[in-house]
């Protein structure tokens, strides 16, 4: 089973609610799947992130966006990092159900990525 958490409320979760997630997932065997597109946005001084966690990397991806961290909101990018089985996985699922962005979009992301921060 996978189970994706994904940004549906304006709230940060816990450390505890990050650990009862990677308990439960190792208990059911179940991959988790976090979308975590708004990692740099900081709440009340709160931001980070699910593989960070001790086992989440056992469990599950996180998915990021450089849309969001270099406001390009409207090139809908991300990347799934962790565990190496999954991402090859969800890859070969999306391979064959989806399709790439433009090139030049893939490009830049990367230039990006690799450039200087802004910050």
């Amino acid at each position: 089973m996978i189970v994706s958490l994904a940004n549906l409320v304006s709230s940060v979760g816990t450390h505890g609610v990050y650990e009862a997630i990677i308990t439960f997932a190792k208990k059911h065997d179940i991959v988790i799947i976090h979308d975590n597109a708004y990692a740099d946005v900081v709440f009340e001084g709160k931001s980070g992130s699910f593989s960070s966690y001790p086992g989440a990397m056992d469990v599950g991806v996180e998915s990021l966006s450089p849309s969001k961290f270099f406001d390009v909101t409207g090139v809908r990018l991300s990347f799934l990092v962790s565990r190496e089985d999954i991402v090859q996985a969800t890859y070969k699922i999306r391979s064959q159900v989806d399709f790439g962005k433009f090139l030049v979009e893939q490009k830049v992301a990367v230039v990006c990525l690799e450039g200087p921060s802004t910050a």
